[in-house]
């Protein structure tokens, strides 16, 4: 019996190591083709509502994302709600802005007249004021610190009115969309909120009863991460076809969701 079950711990063990190596396998490679492609196009994204927005050139946040942000289709949902929106309203209010890759994007596009950026990370902050200047968008981009739970109390109702809400706050959503309170100012905006349920227990029951909140107010739609079309990118040709899949992966443990409410 010992023996039979140390066989078998044995075995498990083994398999693990090697999804282990495989998972570093994977990461050091999208690693390498990210700077090859970054390097190649000059750290400039080529398709999509950002064409000819530089990105970063740190490597704090995003780096391994390079070639689906060139290209277009990193969080290609997210891009094309906002693109859908264009002339709808004045401003994008980005929590959890990072190094500031939506924010910037979006005034740099002409999809909003300006952005607000709230990001936690003093270094994110500093890497959003280097790319805004990058891309002579700084007079239209503001930066700040963490956003509190009511971070519309920053903002006059005509200003929330006119803007798109974005969150991308690592399971905070939950927080600070706790009651039918919290949207009643945000009423007249478009909000998009990236789900972070897979991070709790009960996450899909946060999410459930965030949903049932906001329904009094706006119009839900899930947004699911879809399929990307490489085929027509005449760049990535010369790539195998597991290289060309793995420039577009994003490298998420489950499949990606997002909420997007829309007024009544």
């Amino acid at each position: 019996m010992l023996i039979s079950f140390l066989k078998r711990l044995l075995s498990f063990l083994i398999r693990k190591l090697k999804l282990a190596d495989l998972d570093s396998f994977i990461y050091e490679r999208r690693l390498e083709l990210a700077n090859q492609v970054d390097e190649e196009n000059n750290s400039i994204i080529q398709i999509g509502p950002f064409k000819g927005m530089r990105l970063s050139q740190g490597d704090w946040w995003g780096k391994i994302d390079r070639p689906s942000m060139i290209f277009g289709f990193y969080e290609k949902e997210v891009l094309e709600s906002l693109a859908s929106l264009k002339s709808k309203y004045n401003t994008l209010i980005d929590l959890g802005a990072a190094d500031g890759y939506y924010a910037i994007g979006a005034v740099f596009s002409g999809l909003f007249k300006q952005s607000v950026c709230y990001e936690i990370e003093a270094e994110g902050q500093k890497q959003i004021k280097k790319n805004a200047i990058a891309n002579n968008v700084l007079d239209f981009v503001k930066i700040r610190g963490e956003a509190k739970k009511n971070f519309y109390d920053d903002f006059t109702q005509e200003e929330l009115d006119s803007s798109v809400i974005l969150l991308d706050v690592e399971g905070e959503e939950f927080n600070i969309f706790s009651k039918k309170e919290d949207f009643l100012k945000l009423k007249k905006s478009t909000i998009i909120i990236e789900s972070h349920a897979l991070y709790f227990d009960d996450g899909n029951l946060k999410q459930e009863n965030l949903i049932n909140l906001a329904s009094e107010f706006f119009n839900v739609t899930e947004l699911k991460m879809s399929s990307r079309d490489l085929s027509n990118i005449e760049y990535l040709k010369k790539f195998s076809d597991s290289d060309r899949w793995l420039m577009c992966s994003e490298g998420r443990g489950q499949l990606m969701s997002w909420i997007r409410l829309d007024p009544k």
